[in-house]
């Protein structure tokens, strides 16, 4: 008889088994071979334009995205808006100056990029 405490389960990991295939088949001559499982973090870029604006005129905000289901747009201000998972753009009118924070959610986490419309003081009512 044997000691079964002494039998030992060996459990392969299945991402190294997969990475080694992925390599004996580019070893093997493939173009190209993509792994799936891990998801991208989403990127997010904004702009306004025009960036400085006088009191009661408009700036029109441009938010790109990628890897997002969901982007929020908030300003300093206190507004909020939803853009398109691929973001958007959207007119915003504000009496002063207004730092805009756009958010990109998705699977793979969340990331903000910022952008301000400018009233300088001289052109406020």
């Amino acid at each position: 008889m044997f000691d079964v405490r002494l039998v030992r389960v060996v459990r392969p990991n299945l991402l190294s088994i997969a990475s080694l295939l992925a390599l004996i088949l580019c070893i093997a001559g493939c173009s190209s071979f993509h792994m799936t499982g891990a998801t991208a973090p989403p990127t997010v870029s904004a702009s306004a334009n025009p960036a400085s604006i006088t009191a009661g005129s408009s700036s029109t905000l441009t938010v790109s995205a990628t890897n997002a289901t969901q982007v929020v747009v908030t300003g300093s201000d206190g507004s909020k808006f939803t853009l398109p998972s691929a973001g958007g753009t959207q007119a915003v009118t504000p009496s002063a100056t207004t730092t805009y924070t756009a958010t990109a959610s998705g699977a793979g986490g969340s990331t903000s990029a910022t952008t301000s419309s400018a009233v300088p003081k001289a052109a406020r009512n």
